[in-house]
């Protein structure tokens, strides 16, 4: 996987996304539909979990793949998007260690693993 750093921690890079659609396309996560912020692909308006292809829904969209969000080095699925020390985390990070991680909790509980790279 490549990695890029950002200032609150890794995001993934334009070339390698998570989640995609069942056509191979990254979604935009998060992404704003009729003025609501999702973290994850969402089921509003449709049948299957989709997703935007655009920040700001623009009408480009798919379903989404149902994948595992990123796992940890153990094989755990992340709880993606989770909040640790009042941050919403939308992938994994470094905050507070050296190598990126998750939580396995939406809110941070203890419970965490190194985020396995792809």
């Amino acid at each position: 996987m490549i990695l890029s750093v950002h200032k609150d921690g890794y995001f993934l890079s334009p070339s390698v996304c998570f989640p995609k659609t069942t056509s191979g396309q990254c979604c935009s996560i998060p992404f704003k539909y009729k003025h609501v912020t999702y973290n994850s692909c969402t089921t509003a308006d449709w049948h299957r979990p989709w997703c935007s292809l655009d920040p700001v829904y623009k009408g480009r969209w798919g379903n989404c793949r149902n994948v595992c969000p990123p796992k940890t080095t153990s094989g755990k699925c992340c709880t993606i998007p989770f909040k640790y020390k009042h941050v919403t985390y939308n992938s994994c990070t470094t905050a507070d260690w050296h190598r990126p991680w998750c939580s396995l909790d939406p809110v941070y509980k203890g419970r965490w693993g190194n985020c396995r790279e792809f």
